[in-house]
C-alpha cells in the first residue's frame, strides 16, 4: 500500500505542477512575439507587402508618399496607387516591382518619394487605393505626418 500511496501522491503533484504552469505550453510567450515598430502603415496585398507607408504634408494638399513595397512572389508585378485629389481620382504611373525584390519611395531624402496631392491635415489619416496588375484597388489607411519629427524634417527642405 505504501508504494501505491507514493505513486498516487507523485502523480497528483505532477498534475498540479503542470496545471499551474501549463499556460506556456499552449500559448506563445509575449517576449517571443515579433512586433514591427514604425510610424507608417503596413499592409499585405497578395504577394506585395507594403511597409512604413506615410504621407508627408504640411496640410496644403501637396505632399509626398514614402514607404516600400516588397514583392515576395515569383512573378514581376505592376503596382499603382490611386488617391483622391479634391474629389477627383488620380493614379500614379505603374511601378514595376520585380519578383523577390523591394522598391522604396523616399527611404531617405535622397531617394525620390511619390508626389501626391491629397487633402488632409498632419495628425490625421488618409486612404489610398493600391492595385496590383490592374486589379481593383484595395484601401490602405496611411497616416499624414509633417516635418515636426526630426527624421521627416529634411523632406520639407527645398
Amino acid at each position: 500500500m505504501n508504494i501505491q500511496k507514493t505513486v498516487t501522491v507523485g502523480f497528483l503533484a505532477a498534475t498540479l505542477l503542470l496545471g499551474t504552469t501549463g499556460c506556456s505550453l499552449t500559448s506563445q510567450a509575449e517576449n517571443e512575439m515579433v512586433a514591427i515598430s514604425s510610424d507608417g502603415t503596413l499592409a499585405n496585398i497578395g504577394n506585395v507587402k507594403l511597409r512604413n507607408m506615410i504621407y508627408l504634408s504640411t496640410g496644403t494638399g501637396v505632399g509626398k508618399l514614402i514607404g516600400a513595397a516588397v514583392n515576395t512572389g515569383d512573378k514581376d508585378v505592376q503596382l499603382q496607387i490611386q488617391f483622391v485629389d479634391f474629389d477627383l481620382f488620380a493614379k500614379t504611373q505603374p511601378v514595376l516591382i520585380p519578383a523577390g525584390e523591394a522598391v522604396s519611395w523616399g527611404s531617405n531624402p535622397g531617394v525620390p518619394a511619390l508626389d501626391l496631392n491629397i487633402s488632409g491635415r498632419p495628425g490625421s489619416n488618409t486612404t489610398i487605393w493600391v492595385s496590383i496588375d490592374g486589379a481593383t484597388g484595395l484601401p490602405v489607411t496611411v497616416p499624414i505626418l509633417d516635418g515636426t519629427l526630426e527624421q521627416y524634417a529634411p523632406y520639407f527642405k527645398n
